[in-house]
């Protein structure tokens, strides 16, 4: 309609090659067995993370624009599926207001949750070993965990069709991972 836009788009992505981190270790142990009357004992060393050399991926995105002069309202739905067994939902949204004067104010909302991979371990999970085959990673952006995200900005026209942007936006995640960023900008609409 005139003052509403949807889109609905499927995406899938098949990777190949090098996917290993060369920069992330993990632990192994191994089952060192003496002799008979000494039983076993484990033996741990550190080993690089290792990943399947290939990855499928896909899943569907949803937006919704709605106008509501002098309000536009943005709205994203995504899932993200993939053969490592990561599942991830996103729900994203943002207001824009536009002022007479020419400035417009954004501000916005995201949540984020996604499973962890089938060959991931943390550090905080109780036996973060991994047996010496089999893939194996410790990273966190592997793991289970969400996130949450404010955002905040402002446009305003300042020579012709030049525009000056400032955003500014904070993240809390459940690793424990804070972040806040702010990026400048200039845009010219041709």
């Amino acid at each position: 309609s005139p003052t509403l836009l949807s889109q609905l788009r499927l995406f899938y992505l098949k990777e190949s090659g090098e996917l290993s981190n060369p920069y992330s270790l993990v632990i192994r142990k191994v089952n060192v067995v003496l002799d008979s009357s000494d039983g076993a004992y484990f033996k741990y060393y550190l080993a690089p993370d290792d990943r399947p050399d290939e990855r499928n991926l896909g899943g569907v995105n949803l937006d919704l624009v709605k106008q509501l002069y002098p309000l536009t309202l943005h709205g994203t739905y995504r899932y993200y599926h993939d053969d490592w067994g990561i599942d991830a939902h996103t729900l994203d949204s943002a207001l824009f207001y536009e002022l007479e004067s020419g400035w417009r104010l954004t501000g916005g909302l995201r949540f984020y949750d996604q499973s962890e991979a089938l060959f991931y371990k943390g550090h905080d999970q109780e036996d973060f070993y991994f047996d010496e085959q089999g893939y194996a990673t410790a990273d966190e952006r592997l793991s289970a965990f969400s996130s949450v995200t404010y955002k905040l900005g402002a446009e305003t026209p300042f020579y012709g069709d030049w525009k000056w942007r400032v955003n500014l936006a904070t993240q809390h995640q459940t690793t424990g991972l804070d972040m806040s960023w702010l990026t400048l900008g200039v845009t010219y609409a041709l």
